[in-house]
């Protein structure tokens, strides 16, 4: 019988189930297409969906764990599929697959940008790297179509002074020098390999480029992150173990996300756990306490039974992770891909935000714990700091190139040790230092360390 108040829609199978029992919900005026936007509703899986065709975008697709067909590459087209560009393409790893040269300005300029990004992609660079960059050049490829410019040889300083100032002055000083850097690149580019011609001060790191003030990252207080490890228990079991392994590793966020289900590796005397990088793209290793072999090897024979072998995988995405439904999730539904980064839709971060809220977890300022998959990183640093290992210790684990990283962005030190510490950390390139002066707190594993200079060599019986 068809509920009050709602319309079913004959012929209409849902794109996420195949059912058809999609009902037709509330309309509403969406600002953003200045178009009126019937929502649907099945009712066999649940799922909300607007759009005007019975197939889902690529962008729900992926989120669904389905498979978004593979476009054909071709030069000409203004719509190019990285797949068809990278042969290892982990179509997972990023939010979007394809690049879009219509909104690049003109034809001239996009052509330009499409050798580019040929050029980019034969020299090695990651897909992250080319999508950020790529965004930073189609947004002055629409500048130079706005303001009617038809050669790169037509650019001057005042012209790129306007550009900084009005169209990207709202731009935080961090993403104004990414945008500079991705400019440059180009710049560098197009000159060399003689696609255009033009001055060589178009942009002035000196002038240009504005000082960046790196902040802190807050961990979680000790208060807090011991709430959420008492209370862990309530929620599902794969997204605990989600929870434990990010605390423990300090991986970012989609490292974590993107775990493969073969990540331990057991050694003579004890077990360790692989990981790729986002950064770098290479692997990682780092020890693993045994209380964690067993719940990992639980985990893969869940996702194995939920998936089947070929699933790559350690976990999965979940819908249906509300504040009403915490903590058993009647409804959690597994998706075949691995969780969502963002933090606003990763199950794992969800869930430990609905613990916070329903167990009243508070910080030191009275004020609700706020949560996010990256917190964890910076929280494990700290944690490791203060149970007194150095700053390259924590450099080695987290797998920093420069021990200036780790000093910048992850330490906390009590606050009578503070001099102490700067005095340390200001001695970066390991010159002669009288080691009685060290603060205590850093003393204590340094003999380890000229024992064990690389991460994988650690004995992990030294590490809390």
């Amino acid at each position: 019988m068809q509920p009050p108040g709602l319309k079913y829609l004959p012929g209409w199978p849902c794109p996420n189930c195949g059912q058809e029992k999609v009902l037709l919900g509330r309309q509403y005026l969406s600002k953003a297409k200045q178009k009126q936007v019937c929502e649907k509703i099945c009712l066999g899986c649940g799922q909300r969906f607007t759009a005007e065709k019975k197939n889902w975008d690529a962008k729900t697709q992926r989120l669904l764990g389905k498979e978004v067909p593979r476009q054909t590459w071709k030069f000409g087209n203004d719509k190019w599929d990285l797949r068809m560009l990278y042969p290892n393409f982990d179509s997972n790893k990023v939010d979007q697959i394809f690049l879009y040269f219509s909104s690049c300005g003109d034809t001239w300029f996009k052509d330009l940008l499409k050798h580019y990004v040929l050029a980019f992609i034969k020299q090695g660079s990651a897909s992250s790297t080319l999508k950020t960059n790529f965004s930073h050049l189609r947004n002055f490829g629409c500048y130079l179509q706005k303001k009617g410019v038809f050669q790169m040889s037509d650019i001057t300083r005042e012209f790129m002074n306007m550009y900084w100032g009005k169209e990207r002055s709202h731009l935080s000083n961090l993403s104004l020098t990414t945008n500079q850097t991705s400019l440059r690149l180009f710049l560098e580019w197009g000159n060399q390999a003689n696609h255009f011609s033009t001055c060589s001060n178009l942009i002035s790191s000196l002038f240009d480029t504005p000082k960046v003030f790196y902040n802190e990252p807050d961990p979680l207080e000790d208060s807090v992150l011991e709430a959420i490890r008492d209370n862990l228990h309530n929620l599902p079991e794969p997204l605990q173990l989600q929870f434990m392994l990010g605390a423990w590793l300090g991986a970012r966020p989609g490292e974590l996300c993107r775990l493969k289900k073969n990540c331990i590796v057991q050694k003579p005397d004890s077990w360790w756990l692989e990981f790729e990088r986002d950064k770098n793209n290479d692997e990682h290793q780092l020890p693993l306490p045994q209380d964690f072999i067993r719940i990992i090897m639980h985990q893969q024979e869940y996702i194995t039974d939920l998936f089947g072998e070929d699933y790559p995988y350690l976990f999965c995405h979940y819908q249906n992770i509300g504040l009403a439904g915490f903590p058993h999730y009647p409804r959690l539904k597994p998706i075949k891909r691995p969780p969502m980064v963002a933090a606003r839709i990763n199950p794992m971060v969800k869930a430990v935000r609905h613990l916070i809220k329903n167990h009243d977890i508070r910080d030191s300022n009275n004020n609700l714990a706020h949560f996010t998959g990256a917190i964890l990183r910076p929280t494990r640093a700290s944690e490791l700091i203060a149970n007194g290992y150095s700053l390259e210790f924590v450099r080695i684990w987290l797998k920093h190139r420069h021990q200036a990283t780790t000093r910048r962005s992850y330490t906390r030190y009590p606050p009578g040790e503070m001099l102490d510490v700067a005095t340390v950390m200001a001695n970066i390139n390991a010159k002669l230092y009288p080691y009685d002066t060290n603060p205590e707190v850093l003393r204590q594993n340094l003999e380890d360390l000229r024992q064990y200079p690389e991460m994988h060599e650690l004995d992990v019986c030294n590490v809390n």
